[in-house]
């Protein structure tokens, strides 16, 4: 989460007229009936607007906005696409889903 924080203090900094603003990280996981994770997203946006989403296909951080704000996005993407390490958690992302929500599965899921 380090790498965010140049992320956060350059948005926070460019927009000096704004009178508020959120950035925020968002992940998913979509589990199937046995606790199988089926799908992952991990998304970075900024006032509710999606900036960079991972995309497994291309193995990489993607810009999703393009409007007024993708050369931000275009940024965003770049970087994280540098860092190895976030890299490899995210292609790692749908095992770790299903691995993480394995031992609540049962108690959370079985119900009578």
């Amino acid at each position: 989460m380090i790498i965010f924080l140049p992320l956060l203090l350059g948005l926070s900094l460019g927009c000096t007229r704004a009178g508020g603003f959120v950035a925020h990280v968002e992940s998913t996981c979509l589990l199937d009936d046995d606790g199988t994770a089926k799908d992952f997203t991990y998304c970075i946006s900024f006032n509710k607007d999606l900036l960079t989403c991972w995309d497994p296909e291309e193995n990489k951080m993607v810009p999703c906005e393009f409007g007024v704000l993708n050369p931000l996005a275009n940024g965003i993407s770049h970087y994280l696409n540098q860092q190895d390490t976030l890299m490899q958690r995210l292609r790692n992302g749908l095992r770790n889903c299903t691995t993480h929500t394995q031992p609540f599965w049962g108690s959370l899921t079985h119900r009578t």
